[in-house]
C-alpha cells in the first residue's frame, strides 16, 4: 500500500505481514486476547435485517449531484412513531469497513438505542475537475454545512418519519468527519444536539493542507471557536487513540476545553492508533455499560466510571 499525503506526495509504502491471516481492509492486524469483546459488530441470533437504500440528491448550495444512503431499521415500516436522526461523514466507511447497518441492527433489537434512520454521505465524491472533494468538504466548511442543514436533512424529513427534536438528531465521523460533524453542530445546534466524534481531526487550522504547519502556526481553530463562543446546547462524544502522535493531544484540548466552558463531554481513550479497526468496537457504545476514562481538568488527571447515555 503506497501512503501519500494530501499534497499527493510520497510518505511510506507498506506491506501486509505475510504470516498473519487476521486483516482489515488489506492492512494486517494483532489483537491480544484480552482486547475488549465486540458483540455488536456481527449480527446476533435473531437480529432482523434493516434495509439500506442508495440515494442521490443535488445540490443547489454546492452545484453538484451526491450520493448518500439512507438506513432504515427492520422494524421502520410497521412503527408510527418518528425515529432518531443520524448523519455520518465517510458514509463508505460505515458500510464497508465498519458495519454501522449491523451495529444499529443489533442495538436497537436489544433495546440499546431508540430507531434510528441514519444517513451515510458519501465523502469521496469529486468536482468537475475530477478533483476529491473530500478534503474540501470536511474540514469545516460552510458551505458542505449549509448543504447537510438545509438541503440534504429537510429533504429526508420529507421522505422519512424523523424526530424535530434536535435532541435526538446526531452528526458525526471519523478523523475530518469527526472534525467536520463538531462544526456542524456548533453552527446549527438548532438541528443536531449530539456530535459523535470519533478520532476527529482537531488539529485543523485555516489554509489547511495547502499552508504547511509551522512552530507559530495556531492549530485548532475550532477548538479555539469553541474557547470564545458562549456554551451551546450540544451533547459531544469524542474518542482518540493513544498512540494516534499529535491527534491526540488535540482531541485532550478540546475535551479541556469543552469542560472549561461547561459542556460535560463524553471522552474515551481507547489504545489504538488513527484507522478504522479501532473505531469499529468504539462506534455506538453499549450505552448501559460504564467505562473507565481519563478526565484532565486545570492540569490534575483524574480517572472516573462514567455511563453512556442513550438518546430517548
Amino acid at each position: 500500500m503506497t501512503i501519500r499525503n494530501a499534497q499527493g506526495q510520497l510518505e511510506r509504502k507498506e506491506e501486509m505481514d505475510s504470516l498473519n491471516s487476521h486483516t482489515f481492509l488489506d492492512e494486517s492486524v494483532l489483537e491480544m486476547p484480552s482486547a475488549p469483546a465486540q458483540p455488536w459488530v456481527t449480527r446476533q441470533p435473531g437480529v432482523p435485517e434493516g434495509q439500506v437504500t442508495p440515494q442521490t440528491i443535488y445540490s443547489d448550495i454546492l452545484n453538484q449531484q451526491r450520493e448518500f444512503s439512507v438506513y432504515t431499521p427492520a422494524n421502520y415500516r410497521t412503527s408510527t412513531k418518528p425515529a432518531n436522526l443520524l448523519v455520518l461523514f465517510d458514509g463508505q466507511s460505515y458500510t464497508s469497513g465498519i458495519p454501522a447497518p449491523v451495529i444499529l441492527d443489533n442495538l436497537i433489537t436489544r433495546g440499546k438505542i431508540a430507531p434510528t434512520v441514519a444517513v451515510l454521505i458519501r465523502s469521496n465524491n469529486v468536482d468537475s475537475q475530477n478533483r476529491n472533494t473530500r478534503t474540501a468538504d470536511l474540514t469545516c466548511s460552510k458551505p458542505f454545512a449549509d448543504f447537510v442543514v438545509k438541503e440534504l436533512v429537510p429533504w429526508v424529513k420529507t421522505h422519512y418519519r424523523i424526530s424535530p427534536n434536535p435532541g435526538r438528531a446526531i452528526i458525526g465521523g471519523h478523523s475530518l468527519g469527526g472534525l467536520q460533524a463538531t462544526y456542524v453542530a456548533f453552527t446549527y445546534p438548532n438541528i443536531f444536539g449530539n456530535v459523535l466524534s470519533e478520532s476527529g481531526s482537531y488539529f485543523y487550522f485555516q489554509g489547511w493542507p495547502f499552508i504547511e504547519k509551522t512552530f507559530t502556526t495556531h492549530t485548532g481553530w475550532l477548538t479555539q471557536q469553541f474557547a470564545t463562543t458562549p456554551k451551546k446546547s450540544l451533547r459531544l462524544y469524542l474518542e482518540t487513540g493513544t498512540f494516534e502522535g499529535d491527534g491526540v493531544a488535540e482531541v485532550r484540548r478540546m475535551r479541556d476545553v469543552l469542560i472549561a466552558k461547561g459542556y460535560a463531554p463524553t471522552y474515551y481513550e481507547f489504545n489504538g492508533g488513527h484507522d478504522q479497526f479501532w473505531q469499529i468496537q468504539d462506534l455506538f457504545k453499549d450505552a448501559s455499560r460504564a467505562r473507565r476514562v481519563t478526565i484532565t481538568r486545570a492540569g490534575a488527571t483524574l480517572t472516573k466510571t462514567i455511563k453512556l447515555r442513550p438518546l430517548a
